[in-house]
């Protein structure tokens, strides 16, 4: 308790006095007990290391010198294993992001090369994540489109305070198969590891328009068929009344 608390621990002999109910120091025939904290960078204790001797331990400054090496070399062990252990759950939330995503997503490098295609992405553009990332995204832009991103990531290089650019109407996008259609779209640069990349995220405006579409007739049958069954309930209690 006192070693997780951050304090290095020694009991140099006759450990088990005072811990007279721990089975595993009788068990062990421990006799003395040597244990430090191991702490993060933030002075957060992750774990301990301890060591049990059968005899008593001395202890002497250089065996302390040999014990915080091990410790240090375990201390940078688990550090790194919770980094992977975050870093992992970072990746699996934004690949769940990602996936479940409406809107096509993609990041482009400086050189415009597309380094992240999602599967809304492919859905839109219909070709392959495999075969989009490492395409120059200039294959995917109309002639506007693509002039107005190079201004924008002239703007970037030019001011780094440039921040989100958001393109609502007027723009077009063109599909694998060359098939053009209208989009619109926000852009916003970022930078990893010292890299700075941009993301795009798009929307298929023909797929609004078709939806918008399909919930205005659906609107309408819903009216159509509420008349429908008003006047034969109305025509049904008439014919009730009739003599």
């Amino acid at each position: 308790e006192a070693v997780l608390a951050g304090e290095m621990c020694l009991y140099k002999q006759d450990i088990q006095i005072p811990f007279p109910k721990d089975q595993a120091l009788a068990g062990m025939k421990a006799e003395s007990y040597l244990a430090i904290p191991l702490s993060d960078t933030e002075g957060k204790v992750l774990g301990h290391l301890a060591v049990l001797d059968t005899k008593p331990m001395g202890a002497a400054p250089d065996d302390l010198s040999i014990f915080n090496i091990f410790a240090a070399r375990a201390r940078a062990e688990l550090e790194r294993q919770q980094a992977e252990e975050a870093l992992k759950r970072s990746e699996e939330r934004l690949s769940s992001v990602l996936t479940s995503a409406m809107d096509a997503i993609i990041t482009i490098d400086d050189e415009r090369y597309i380094t992240l295609f999602n599967p809304a992405a492919e859905r839109v553009f219909r070709c392959a994540s495999s075969w989009a990332v490492g395409q120059p995204f200039d294959r995917f832009l109309s002639r506007r489109f693509r002039s107005l991103l190079e201004r924008y990531l002239q703007a970037v290089d030019d001011d780094g305070g440039v921040e989100q650019m958001w393109a609502p109407e007027g723009l077009t996008a063109v599909r694998a198969n060359r098939e053009e259609f209208p989009i619109e779209a926000t852009i916003s640069p970022f930078k990893v590891g010292g890299q700075r990349l941009y993301t795009l995220i798009l929307r298929d405006m023909n797929e609004r328009k078709q939806a918008q579409a399909e919930i205005e007739q659906l609107q309408w049958e819903k009216s159509y068929l509420q008349e429908e069954v008003g006047s034969a309930y109305r025509f049904e209690n008439i014919v009730g009344e009739s003599p």
